[in-house]
């Protein structure tokens, strides 16, 4: 009975061993998990880019008004007859350094 015993009492202890402790436990499962979490977010991500991206070529498909669009965003093309405003921000000027004043 003694001899049942103490072989389940090692078998329990080689088993929380594995879980707890061994490289293909508890430690692993968490480590997975964060890993998971990780690539469903990224797996949004790219969803979403992947959707804009179809939108664009179904804007391109359509008409010429995708690449108007384009041209007018990226290229700063204007149609004829239209006047193109550029507003350009002043330059800012150094800040100007103090000297202190000597007292005479």
């Amino acid at each position: 009975m003694k001899l049942l015993f103490a072989l389940l009492l090692c078998l329990f202890l080689v088993l929380q061993y594995k879980l707890w402790v061994a490289k293909q436990g508890s430690p692993q499962i968490a480590r997975l998990e964060g890993q998971k979490k990780q690539l469903i977010q990224q797996n949004l991500l790219l969803e979403q880019q992947n959707q804009h991206l179809q939108n664009q070529v179904n804007r391109y498909k359509q008409g010429l008004d995708g690449f108007e669009e384009r041209a007018r965003e990226d290229l700063g093309m204007v149609k004829k007859g239209e006047v193109f405003y550029q507003v350009v921000p002043a330059p800012t000027s150094p800040p100007v350094q103090r000297v202190p004043h000597e007292a005479k």
